[in-house]
Formats: structure tokens, sequence, C-alpha cells
């Protein structure tokens, strides 16, 4: 009797976007409740800055200022979460710093690339 060989294929992973990449990045070195907490603070900040129409990379330090008075008086948040949300080297926080870096990257490759 001739035994026969199943391979199994997983199916594709659809490619991540820029900023779906930087939040699994900055959570990957978290575990258990640290980081389940930390996901609904990118996941709360990402529905923030889409009910603003803004790009999460587009955000600079004050509308961070702006996220955290939200947090604070219209979501009732205690002190300690939004301290928690937005101090370096939360999730929030090295989001912000790499959208800067991808941002600063972005604008050098671009002057830097020879006319098409």
């Amino acid at each position: 009797m001739s035994e026969s060989t199943v391979v199994m294929i997983p199916e594709p992973i659809p490619p991540l976007g820029e900023v779906h990449l930087a939040a699994a990045g900055s959570l990957a070195r978290y575990s258990g409740k640290t980081r389940i907490d930390y996901a609904l603070d990118l996941k709360t900040y990402f529905v923030w800055c889409a009910a603003r129409g803004t790009e999460v990379f587009a955000m600079a330090r004050p509308h961070l200022e702006l996220y955290v008075r939200w947090m604070e008086e219209d979501r009732g948040y205690a002190p300690a979460t939004t301290a928690r949300a937005s101090s370096p080297p939360r999730p929030l926080a090295a989001m912000l710093r790499l959208g800067s870096v991808t941002s600063l990257l972005a604008t050098t490759t671009s002057s830097t690339s020879p006319p098409t």
C-alpha cells in the first residue's frame, strides 16, 4: 500500500499597510495584559485619527496633546490611562517617531532620486 503525502499550503497573508506594520512591530515586544492594553491604545488612536480625517503618521506632537485632552475630557479616561497611552517609549509615541523617520526617509529618497 502506498502512502501519500499531503502538502498544506497556507493562505497568503495580505500585505500590511505602513501603519499596521508599525503597530505590529511596536506591539511585538510586549506580551499578556500589557500587549492587550497597548493594542487598545493604538486602536483608539487610529479611530480618533480616522474621525478627524488625518493619516496616523501625519500627526505631530500637538495632535497627540489634543488626543490626550480628548481622552481625559471627552472620554473620561483616568490620568494613568492617558499617561500610558502617550508616554514614551509606549507604542503610540514609538509609532509617531517611526512616522517622522518614515516621512524623513521618503523626503530624502525622493529628493535624491534621479529624474524619470
